[in-house]
């Protein structure tokens, strides 16, 4: 298993909140389909805090844990800034 853990920066005006929420565009829900594209399989994340519709953050802390194909792991940081969103960035 592998542990991935980001800090993140959004805009959050274009998001319902944080938590992935079937039919509306969430940025938990954005930053874990990229995840899963790049690594191959599923991932399942954890954020330190939470936010409600049209929040912006700064440094918020997601990880989560999952499974990763040999190699993948050293493109997270190149593959996730290419596959988001502008409204969602890495802050590290």
């Amino acid at each position: 298993m592998t542990r991935v853990r980001l800090t993140v920066a959004y805009d959050g005006s274009g998001f319902h909140g944080f938590w992935p929420n079937p039919g509306v565009a969430t940025v938990g829900g954005t930053l874990q389909a990229a995840l899963e594209q790049i690594l191959g399989h599923p991932i399942s994340l954890v954020c330190a805090g939470r936010t409600d519709a049209g929040v912006h953050a700064w440094g918020q802390v997601v990880s989560g844990w999952g499974r990763c194909r040999s190699g993948r792991r050293g493109r997270l940081p190149s593959g996730l800034r290419s596959w988001n969103p502008v409204s969602v960035r890495l802050a590290w």
